[in-house]
């Protein structure tokens, strides 16, 4: 849980510091429209997205050694979501 913990903290603030770096890029070529100004705005914007992979691959460390298993409650204990049976309309 720590690691995990760490690792979310890390990818959380690398987020935030790219979109404020990347708000500020953006409002920047807009204004003064400076060359090579959204270049440097796509590249934080990359650097968000990568961020925030990051940031949600944590729960790998959240699920480490455990079993997931998915079941359905809907319709009772013997519900099937496909039919059993194919009966041919004559």
């Amino acid at each position: 849980g720590e690691r995990s913990y760490e690792y979310k903290i890390l990818g959380a603030a690398m987020f935030i510091v790219c979109f404020a770096l990347g708000g500020y890029l953006y409002w920047r070529h807009n204004t003064y429209c400076e060359p090579g100004i959204y270049t440097l705005f796509a590249l934080v914007e990359y650097s968000a997205v990568l961020s925030n992979i990051f940031f949600h691959c944590t729960v790998y460390y959240d699920f480490h050694g455990k079993c997931i298993a998915l079941t359905s409650s809907f319709g009772g204990v013997n519900y099937s979501p496909l039919p059993t049976r194919i009966e041919k309309d004559t």
